[in-house]
C-alpha cells in the first residue's frame, strides 16, 4: 500500500505544492503561503563568522545524507562547545535551490541513501582538521579550509578547502586537493569548456569576482540596490522611513543577531520587537521540521525503486518462461513425427528434404537417412518434453517470487523503523539488497523477529507481522498449532493470528479486518484455519502454503476499527 501524499495546485500562480506528511515546512513562493529566500550576504557573514568559532582546530568525521541535497559532516573536539555538547557537532550542508545554505547543529539526526560522486568526495576530509571557515568579500560563498594532519604515507594531499556557493537556485560545492589546488569532488559541474568560468573537475576554482558590500558608506536607499537582498533591502527602507536612513543602516550593520521571518532568515529585527530570533545551530530545524521522518520517507523510496526494479526483472522473467513454454509445447508433436517417419519409411528417397505424411510436413535432414531423421525428432521430443516440466517449475517458484516482492512493496510504506531493519536484513537474506558491511560474509537469521501484538475483543491477543521475519515467527513459533490463522486470499498481506485458543465471532471479525488492512484494502476475502493447517513454502521466506480454510467476506472495515489499526501503527515508528 503506497502512502498517498496531498497534492494541490494553485491556479493564480501555477505552483505545485507537495507536502511531505508535515516532514518539511512549505518551501514555494505561492502568492500568500509562506515562502522562502535566499540568505542576503549579511546572514551568511554571521553564519562564516559563527561557523568559523565553532569549528575552527575540531576534527571532521564520516559524512551522511540528511535527505535529498542535504548532508551533515560530523565534527568533534570543538572548543567552544566543550561545555554544550563535550565539542560535538554537525556542519550542514543545505543545497535546496530555493535556500540553500550552511549552518551547524547538536542535535540528532536519522541517515539516508547518498552513493553520489559528491558525497563520495566528502568522504576525503575525514579526520581533517578545520582550519578557517571564511565568506568571500560581497558574494554568497564560504570556503572552509581544512589540513590533512593524519597523512598517511603516499598520501600527497596537505589538506583541503570545501568552497560552497550558496546561489539561489544553482547552489553547489566544491572539494579543492592542496597543494595542487584542483578540484577533486564537485557537486554540479559549471559551464562548459568554452565559458570563461568552467568548473570540472582536475582543473584549478576560480572564485566569482568580488563584489561591492554594505558598509557605513552607503548613504541611500538606493545605493544600496544590487547589494542587498530585495527582501532585506525592502524591510531597510521601512525602517529608514521610520527612524531615517543613517540610523537604520546603523541598526542593520550592528545588530548581532540573526531573525526568522517567513521563509528565511534576516540580518536584522528591523525594530520589530516580537522578530523571532534564531541561532546558527538551530536554522536547519527552521527548513526541516522532522527530518528523522523525511529520512525514513526517502529510506522508503529507495528500497521500493529497488523492489520495483527486481518486480520488473520477475515479470520479464516470466514471460519468457510463458513464451519458451508454448514453444514446447509445440515442440511434442516431434514424438509425431518420430513416429510417422517410421511407419512410411518406405516412401523415403535420399535426399529428400521434406516429406507430407497425413497432412503434416515434416523437414528433413538430407544428408541423413530415415531412421537418422526420425531419431532427431525423438531426440527434439525428449528435450521439449522435459523443457515443459522444468519451465512449469521454474514458473511457479516465479510467481511465488513475484508474490513474495508484491507484497514486500506493500510493507515498506506501513513499516516502522524496527520493521524496516528487518526488512532490509531479510532482502539481504534473500539476496535481493547487498550489505558491503559484511564484506562477503553470510547472513544468519536470528532465532526470533519480533511480531506485533494487538488488543482485539475483550482483551484477546492478536499477533501480525510485518515482514516475512515477523510473519515466520508469528505463524510458526508463536502461534500454537489451534490457534487461528488468518490471511486475505489471493493476495498479498500479513500474517495474522488470534492468540491464546481464542476463536470467538468478535475476534474473528476485528482480526478479518486487520488482515485487509495490512494488506492496503478495506474489502475482500480474508482465509481463517487452525495454523496447524499453514504449511512453509520453501520458496521464500514469509510465503506459506494454506491446505484447507473457510472463508470470511468483509463489505467494509468498521471506523473502529480502522481508528484502531491506524494508532496501532503509529506506535510502529
Amino acid at each position: 500500500m503506497i502512502i498517498n501524499k496531498p497534492f494541490s495546485m494553485c491556479l493564480r500562480c501555477l505552483c505545485v505544492l507537495i507536502y511531505y506528511k508535515d516532514a518539511v515546512r512549505l518551501t514555494l513562493n505561492c502568492g500568500k503561503e509562506e515562502k522562502t529566500l535566499a540568505f542576503d550576504n549579511l546572514v551568511l557573514a554571521k553564519i562564516a563568522q559563527k561557523l568559523a568559532t565553532i569549528l575552527k582546530d575540531s576534527y571532521l568525521g564520516e559524512p551522511y545524507a540528511l535527505g535529498t541535497n542535504q548532508y551533515a559532516i560530523p565534527f568533534h573536539g570543538s572548543k567552544a562547545l566543550k561545555d554544550i555538547s563535550k565539542g560535538h557537532g554537525d556542519l550542514i550542508l543545505y543545497f535546496d535551490p530555493n535556500t540553500p545554505f550552511v549552518a551547524y547543529s547538536t542535535g540528532k539526526f536519522a541517515k539516508t541513501v547518498d552513493n553520489t560522486p559528491f558525497f563520495n568526495s566528502l568522504r576525503k576530509l575525514v579526520g581533517t582538521q578545520v582550519l578557517d571557515v571564511k565568506k568571500e568579500k560581497g558574494e554568497r560563498v564560504i570556503t572552509i579550509d581544512t589540513a590533512n594532519v593524519g597523512r598517511e604515507l603516499g598520501d600527497l594531499n596537505q589538506g583541503f578547502s570545501l568552497v560552497v556557493e550558496l546561489f539561489p537556485s544553482r547552489p553547489n560545492a566544491f572539494l579543492i586537493a592542496h597543494p595542487y589546488d584542483k578540484i577533486i569532488g564537485l557537486f554540479k559541474e559549471v559551464g562548459d569548456i568554452t565559458s570563461q568560468r568552467y568548473l570540472t573537475r582536475n582543473v584549478p576554482y576560480n572564485y566569482p569576482p568580488e563584489r561591492e558590500v554594505f558598509t557605513s558608506g552607503i548613504e541611500s536607499v538606493d545605493q544600496a540596490k544590487g547589494i542587498l537582498a530585495n527582501e532585506v533591502l525592502k524591510k531597510l527602507k521601512a525602517r529608514a522611513e521610520a527612524i531615517g536612513f543613517a540610523e537604520a543602516r546603523d541598526e542593520l550593520l550592528n545588530d548581532p543577531g540573526l531573525y526568522y521571518e517567513k521563509g528565511t532568515i534576516l540580518p536584522s529585527s528591523f525594530g520589530d520587537p516580537k522578530a523571532e530570533k534564531v541561532e546558527v545551530f538551530d536554522i536547519y530545524d527552521h527548513y526541516v521540521a522532522n527530518q528523522r521522518l523525511l529520512a525514513k520517507e526517502l529510506r522508503e523510496k529507495d528500497l521500493i525503486d529497488k523492489l520495483d526494479r527486481a518486480v520488473k526483472t520477475v515479470r520479464r522473467k516470466i514471460k519468457n518462461m510463458e513464451e519458451d513454454y508454448q514453444e514446447s509445447e509445440k515442440r511434442l508433436a516431434y514424438k509425431d513425427y518420430g513416429n510417422l517417419l517410421f511407419l512410411y519409411q518406405t516412401q523415403y528417397r535420399p535426399g529428400l528434404k521434406e516429406m507430407v505424411l497425413e497432412g503434416h510436413a515434416i523437414t528433413l535432414d538430407p544428408d541423413k537417412n530415415v531412421i537418422e531423421n526420425a531419431n532427431l525428432y525423438f531426440k527434439k521430443y525428449r528435450k521439449a518434453k522435459q523443457a515443459v516440466v522444468t519451465l512449469k517449475e521454474l514458473e511457479a517458484k516465479a510467481q511465488d517470487e513475484l508474490v513474495y516482492l508484491e507484497k514486500k512493496l506493500q510493507e515498506v510504506p506501513l513499516a516502522g523503523n524496527r520493521d524496516l531493519l528487518e526488512l532490509k536484513e531479510e532482502l539481504v537474506f534473500e539476496g535481493y539488497l547487498k550489505d558491503p558491511s559484511r564484506k562477503g560474509k553470510a547472513l544468519r537469521k536470528r532465532k526470533a523477529y519480533d511480531p506485533h501484538i494487538i488488543d482485539g475483543p475483550d482483551q484477546t491477543r492478536i499477533g501480525f507481522g510485518m515482514n516475512g521475519l515477523q510473519n515466520e515467527t508469528l505463524t510458526f513459533q508463536v502461534a500454537k498449532p489451534n490457534d487461528l490463522f488468518l490471511h486475505i486470499k489471493d493476495y498479498p498481506g500479513s500474517h495474522v493470528v488470534i492468540l491464546d485458543g481464542r476463536s470467538g465471532d468478535p475476534e474473528k471479525l476485528f482480526a478479518a479486518e486487520l488482515a485487509l488492512f495490512l494488506s492496503g484494502k478495506d474489502s475482500g476475502d480474508v482465509m481463517i484455519t487452525p495454523r496447524k493447517y499453514v504449511k512453509k513454502n520453501s520458496n521464500k521466506l514469509g510465503l506459506v502454503n494454506v491446505l484447507k480454510y473457510q472463508t470470511i467476506t468483509l463489505k467494509k472495515i468498521r471506523q473502529d476499527s480502522l481508528t484502531i489499526f491506524k494508532k496501532a501503527l503509529k506506535t510502529l515508528n
